[in-house]
């Protein structure tokens, strides 16, 4: 960890004319895009995994209160997940262009191109597996009680 001192060596002081200099040589800024480019499918396997795990949960729980209220709450903390990204997608619908429909068929990342195969991979896996272990948890329930 740096010391004030030597954080006061790297500081720079900038004078008026110096700084309307360095904000005319700024890098270049993105424009804000609104858009997501995951097909429907990515956003589908998504929200069919959270209901897969929230429906066993209900069924392992047989709707108990305690239980219930839990369950409850976690799927208004996921619906607004999933309302907060319909909402704000829906600001400029002409932007939305799944990845694999204008041609290229790979996802632009910051990191580089993804193919559909790495999207799935990395966005809808952690949810199937969720949905996966509500069934186990269900299966579990209803061989143990």
């Amino acid at each position: 960890m740096k010391t004030q001192d030597a954080l006061m060596d790297e500081a720079r002081i900038v004078a008026h004319d110096d700084l309307a200099l360095l904000i005319d040589h700024a890098a270049p800024q993105m424009a804000e895009v609104t858009a997501t480019e995951f097909p429907k499918w990515v956003w589908g396997m998504m929200a069919g995994g959270y209901i897969t795990f929230f429906a066993c949960m209900i069924g392992a729980t047989a709707g108990g209160g305690y239980a219930m209220f839990s369950i409850v709450v976690s799927m208004l903390y996921t619906a607004m997940y999933f309302g907060t990204a319909k909402i704000l997608f829906g600001i400029d619908p002409r932007t939305q262009r799944p990845f694999d429909t204008h041609g290229s068929g790979k996802l632009e990342t910051y990191t580089g191109p993804m193919s559909a195969r790495d999207v799935a991979g990395q966005v809808v896996l952690l949810p199937v597996l969720l949905g996966f272990f509500g069934i186990a948890i269900l299966l579990i329930s209803a061989i143990v009680f």
